[in-house]
Formats: structure tokens, sequence, C-alpha cells
């Protein structure tokens, strides 16, 4: 009896059994350069920071698209498609954007037009169709830092965000592929240690 209580306290004293041992996660020094898939998902970053940039830029040029990126949101969220933190990130990025300042073009106008004291006396037509009238916005400029900042952050958060983007459908395939090339024109890949 005494033989299987010393093994035992030996076992214990060494940190217990083999099949139960604690791997503690191997650290390697900074200067070592990163491993090959940590370069590739670096790549992926800066491709997809690229691509939201140009998405963000849109946006603050065509305020009237958060509407529906809004009830998008809404919508995958209530489906149980986005979870509660990508749902408040994405919905507070493009809701505080929208509160801090979309400007009606038309008082943009009006007070330039004021300024240069060459107003135009021509009747403004009163009727305009919603999609008009919604397509006549711009942001300010600070609601339009505040969507930059929040969502071109480098953080890990909104990294995180960005691979799972809910700026659906603001880019055409054109402005998609420059993006795309100006973030490879930017990589930068060092060659793998050997």
């Amino acid at each position: 009896m005494s033989a299987s209580f010393d093994r035992f306290q030996r076992k214990n004293r060494s940190g217990g059994s083999r099949r139960h041992a604690r791997q503690q996660p191997s650290r390697q020094h900074p200067s070592i350069a990163p491993s090959l898939r940590a370069r590739q998902e670096q790549g992926i970053d800066q491709q997809i920071w690229f691509l939201h940039h140009a998405m963000v830029e849109v946006i603050v040029q065509e305020p009237w698209r958060i509407e529906g990126l809004l009830a998008r949101i809404d919508q995958y969220y209530q489906q149980g498609q986005l979870r509660h933190g990508a749902y408040l990130f994405w919905h507070s990025a493009l809701t505080s954007a929208q509160l801090t300042g979309v400007i009606p073009a038309e008082s943009v106008l009006d007070n330039a037009d004021s300024n240069t004291a060459q107003a135009d006396t021509a009747p403004q037509a009163s009727s305009f169709t919603l999609h008009q009238s919604v397509t006549t916005q711009t942001l300010s400029a600070q609601g339009a830092d505040l969507l930059r900042s929040t969502i071109l952050a480098f953080t890990p958060q909104a990294e995180k965000y960005r691979r799972k983007t809910m700026l659906i459908g603001v880019l055409t395939e054109a402005q998609r592929q420059a993006a795309i090339e100006r973030a490879c024109q930017h990589a930068f890949f060092p060659e793998p240690a050997i």
C-alpha cells in the first residue's frame, strides 16, 4: 500500500500524469520572423482594410446607403445570422456617423450661394421624389471622420468584424478591383526565413 501511495505522491509532485499535463504555449522571441500563415493573414487583413477604405469613402459620398445597410444589419440580427457584438459594432458605427450630421445638399448649396452672392433666382422644384431627396445628402466632416475612425481602426475587434463585413453591395466591381490593386501595390510580404 505504501508503494502505490509513493507513486501517487511522485506523480502529483511532477505535475500529474502525462495525459493531464498542461502544455505551455510556445513563446517566440519578438525578433523571429512571423510564420508563413501569419504573413498570409496579414496580407488578407490588408486587402480587407483597403476594401473597407473604399467602401467607407463611397458611404461618405453617398450617405443614403446608410439606411439600407442599417436595415440589412437589423434583418441579419433578427434572423440570428449576426452576433450581438458585431451588431453593436456595425450599427453604432453607421448610426453615429449618421447622427453627427447628414446635411441636406440644398442647405449646403444655399449657404454657398449666399456666400458668393450669386444666388440663382429661378424657382426651386418643390416636388422631389424620395430617391432624389435622399441622394442629395452629404455627411458632415465630423460624421465622415467618425465613420472612418471606427471602421478602419487597427484594433483586433475591428479586424475581426471587417472579416465578416456588413457593408455588402456598396462597391461596384470596378471599385472593388481598384481597391484590391491598391492593396497589392502596398503589400509587403517578406521572404520566408530558411
